[in-house]
């Protein structure tokens, strides 16, 4: 006789469930989508709904794929204590392309982005506790992100973008499962956002103001046809503004940055179905693109969460050379379930 697997692994999904404030089950949780798979944002509070100086900020908000002229990839990748083998990563690439058509200049970008939760090697048991074998669980996405922008007078910025994903949950093998049949899961999802943005300049530094809204995760609820019961998406709205503000550009290493550039973000997220509200608030102050420095909290509604408050803090060197732009990230959170995040991103600008 088989039953649904005991995952031992699997338990840290419980773990990172009652963090998040949530109460489903590991086979149910789409945890992958409820974490910021970036390293950068976890150190600035997990914030980044206007801010789109870091595409993975996708994450928040699917209008911030529209940036730069640039081709980039990016990934991150963290570990879940005290387990060995189970981790989160992520990695995407893209370009934004900027198209000038008469006097009304315009962005174009695309991004395609993919999500891992990895549960290691987990073990399956019949009723008596006896092993049956063992197998590997994970849950993943892939995401395709658009987006365009547009000038809106002389000073402003509109920023629009959509994303579909695909979640899936891969968490046993038939022949360990009740039903015979593979513990898998699937769902899509649909993102959409918008920014808007105010080009100014004080004695020839930048001051970029941003404000945006978006919905993230939205789509119908994943139906299980083992049981009569289904789950609804991780639904959130998320709203925020960001402040950029850049020095005059210098040459630095073959390349012409800033010497100072300071980004700080406030989001407000509002989750569905019974979520907790959270305020996030996070700086990076970053010195000639070489060296980034970050640091940002969040906090829950003390009425629906069931989880503490956050923090975090995080260091990125970068090399910038010509047209290429290399950054090195690492993170330090507060969360005791959360090992050290790393991150890696290169740019390539057009």
């Amino acid at each position: 006789m088989v039953m649904r697997p005991a995952l031992a692994r699997a338990a840290s999904a419980v773990v990172v469930a009652v963090v998040l404030g949530t109460t489903v089950t590991p086979a149910r949780s789409q945890i992958v989508l409820l974490h910021p798979l970036s390293a950068r944002s976890a150190g600035m509070g997990e914030t980044g709904a206007a801010d789109n100086s870091d595409a993975a900020n996708i994450f928040f908000n699917p209008a911030n794929v529209v940036g730069p002229a640039h081709v980039y990839v990016q990934g991150s990748r963290w570990g879940i204590v005290p387990f060995d083998d189970v981790w989160f990563g992520a990695g995407s690439a893209g370009i934004s392309y900027h198209r000038v058509a008469g006097s009304q200049p315009m962005v174009l970008s695309a991004d395609f982005t993919y999500g891992r939760l990895d549960y290691g090697e987990s073990i399956a048991t019949d009723p008596a506790g006896n092993p049956l074998g063992t197998f590997h669980a994970f849950e993943d996405y892939f995401g395709l992100t658009l987006g365009a922008g547009f000038a809106v007078g002389d000073r402003w910025d509109l920023r629009l973008g959509g994303a579909v994903k695909r979640w899936r949950a891969h968490l046993g093998p038939a022949e360990f499962t009740m039903s015979g049949a593979d513990d898998q899961f699937d769902a899509f999802a649909f993102d959409v956002g918008t920014t808007a943005a105010l080009r100014t300049s004080v004695s020839e530094w930048s001051i970029v103001p941003a404000f945006a809204v978006a919905c993230v995760n939205a789509g119908p609820d994943i139906e299980f046809s083992d049981v009569s019961s289904s789950d609804p998406l991780p639904t959130r709205f998320h709203f925020g503004t960001s402040v950029r503000v850049e020095s005059p550009t210098t040459r630095i290493l073959s390349a012409d940055v800033p010497v100072i550039a300071v980004v700080y973000n406030v989001d407000g997220t509002e989750r569905l179905h019974d979520g907790p509200f959270s305020w996030g608030i996070g700086g990076e102050l970053a010195v000639a693109q070489m060296l980034f420095v970050r640091a940002g909290s969040f906090d829950y509604d003390d009425d629906k969460s069931q989880v503490d408050d956050g923090s975090g803090w995080g260091i990125g060197l970068g090399i910038p050379a010509g047209s290429l732009r290399a950054r090195f990230d690492y993170t330090k959170t507060s969360a005791s379930y959360e090992k050290d995040k790393f991150g890696v991103a290169l740019d390539w600008l057009l």
